[in-house]
């Protein structure tokens, strides 16, 4: 076990020592004081001052430690007065004057009330992240994609953990904590969300993580959510230096892996042909079906909106009977490796909306021979 972690551990020991004294204090003050036992006329003498003594000195102590939650302070009371009740002795005064319920505490039960409250208070501390992001589902949004599930959130934060513990130069990198950090801030997660899943992370293998991961990055990709990802990941990959980072990376991201390894002007070769369908009426060049088709493999191709903006600028300064001839040769190089079956009918339906039967030509002579 770490030192940084062993550290946590005993101030969660010393918080809870501290707390189960306070509470024995109470109990106490409030209590009618006999030789070997506590005096309760009515059993909400001893209840209600030591709720209100719990969840204020719990509250005081888990703000202090920058995670307010009162989930888990009202957690932590519940815990805590049961153990009240079962080591009390509650009976019912059926005298002439009075009928109500009164208790007994006994000092002896002090030696199992202490260690029992203070081993309920790591217990919290230990699952408070856990139980802070449960209740938080529905506040757990990305800023910039407003649409991202709370478990999708949760998945692109584990993959980057994933990918930073495989080495230790990952690990020690300013530039991955940054790139960690700026996405726990943009999904919405807080500190102990991030160290709930890294500690939570450690007890599976790479393999159990992926599996768990994995169906939500099938989603994400259905919505053109991953490039800005996927150019992060690939960073820290990078940095990392290690091969099983890179295979991680392949397996979440296996289009942009395999992409990445062709030339620019064979990437570049759909968008550009895209471009030029939508180009040919401005029904189809302003449609959305036409920005959601670019953005579709720009995100496939690894193309950042810049890029796009970038190559589709310079083509405007060539003959387009050139463009043509250059996206020929690149798609049939880029047919070898993929198919393009979907690329086609993608382009076709720009072409439909355009009504321009130019549209139709470039497309008969883009896939010449393919």
């Amino acid at each position: 076990m770490e030192k940084e972690e062993v550290d946590k551990w005993i101030n969660w020991l010393i918080q809870g020592l501290l707390l189960s004294l306070c509470l024995s204090l109470a109990m106490y003050i409030f209590g009618e004081r006999k030789s070997e036992y506590l005096l309760y006329d009515d059993v909400a003498i001893l209840f209600l001052p030591s709720i209100v003594e719990l969840i204020i000195s719990s509250w005081l102590i888990i703000r202090r430690s920058k995670a307010p939650s009162f989930i888990c302070c009202a957690i932590f009371t519940l815990i805590s007065e049961l153990l009240i009740y079962m080591l009390s002795d509650i009976y019912r005064n059926d005298s002439y004057y009075s009928s109500d319920y009164k208790a007994v505490f006994y000092y002896s039960s002090l030696k199992y009330l202490v260690p029992l409250v203070t081993i309920a208070w790591m217990a919290i501390k230990y699952k408070q992240p856990g139980i802070v992001a449960l209740f938080n589902k529905d506040k757990t949004q990305h800023k910039a994609h407003r649409a991202i599930s709370f478990m999708e959130a949760q998945s692109i934060l584990r993959l980057l953990i994933l990918l930073q513990r495989t080495s230790s130069k990952s690990i020690e990198s300013e530039e991955v904590n940054a790139i960690i950090q700026a996405y726990r801030g943009e999904l919405g997660i807080n500190y102990d969300e991030l160290e709930y899943h890294i500690r939570h992370d450690r007890q599976f293998s790479t393999e159990e993580i992926l599996h768990a991961i994995k169906p939500h990055f099938e989603s994400l990709r259905k919505d053109f959510k991953t490039h800005r990802l996927s150019a992060k990941c690939q960073r820290i990959v990078e940095i990392s230096e290690c091969k099983e980072a890179s295979e991680i990376f392949r397996q979440i991201f296996p289009l942009n892996s395999e992409t990445q390894e062709l030339s620019s002007e064979v990437r570049e070769a759909p968008l550009k042909l895209i471009a030029l369908i939508a180009g040919a009426s401005p029904t189809s060049a302003f449609s959305d079906v036409t920005t959601s088709i670019m953005q579709k493999y720009a995100e496939k191709l690894n193309f950042t909106r810049e890029q796009v903006s970038e190559i589709l600028t310079n083509d405007m300064q060539r003959e387009p009977q050139e463009v043509l001839e250059s996206i020929n040769s690149n798609l049939r190089a880029l047919s070898q490796r993929f198919k393009l079956n979907n690329f086609k009918t993608d382009c076709q339906r720009i072409a439909d909306i355009s009504s321009e039967p130019i549209a139709h030509a470039i497309i008969q002579q883009a896939f010449r021979n393919i």
